[in-house]
């Protein structure tokens, strides 16, 4: 009887390395019009947290704001600068549209000329084009796709295949 319940009780135990269950972040990565891929409100918000300074002073990590329990979803904000532009993102442990979000970068260049948003997602690229289009984005594997009225920059929307990590697909939107 006392094995019974010790194998029962452990089972409820949280076993070493194993992985804690992704988060659904679809409400605070929602899509206010995912044909334009224009993030809603909250979703905004915790883009432009991530982001301290500005190009004029200098770009620095900043934070994720994002209600519990989602916040534990999210690692720490991490800057890599490079020679024309600087990354911001946060490696994420979630789901949004039921595919894993692993990461999401901002790519901001030099001179404060808007910038591109990059989300990372462990799943093969057929199968997030699919979920993807069939949420209204319009997505094209391997393409760009001009999105919205030319306002002194083309704002796109590309899906590809990360080259970085393989079995991992990019969706990036913003502006060229």
């Amino acid at each position: 009887m006392i094995l019974a319940v010790m194998a029962l009780l452990g089972g409820c135990a949280h076993r070493p390395g194993a992985t804690p269950r992704a988060i659904a972040l679809d409400e605070l990565l929602a899509f206010a019009e995912p044909s334009r891929c224009e993030a809603a409100p909250v979703h905004t918000n915790l883009l432009g947290a991530m982001i301290a300074g500005d190009a004029n002073v200098g770009f620095r990590p900043g934070r994720v704001v994002a209600p519990s329990p989602q916040s534990s979803a999210f690692g720490n904000v991490y800057l890599h600068p490079y020679d024309a532009h600087t990354v911001i993102g946060v490696p994420v442990r979630g789901t949004v549209f039921g595919l894993a979000l692993v990461a999401i970068e901002q790519s901001l260049p030099e001179g404060g000329d808007p910038g591109e948003t990059h989300y990372r997602f462990k799943a093969e690229p057929a199968f997030v084009e699919r979920v993807l289009a069939g949420r209204g984005f319009p997505v094209k594997l391997g393409q760009t796709v001009v999105i919205g009225p030319p306002d002194g920059y083309e704002q796109f929307i590309a899906l590809t295949v990360d080259q970085v990590y393989p079995g991992h697909t990019l969706l990036s939107c913003g502006y060229q």
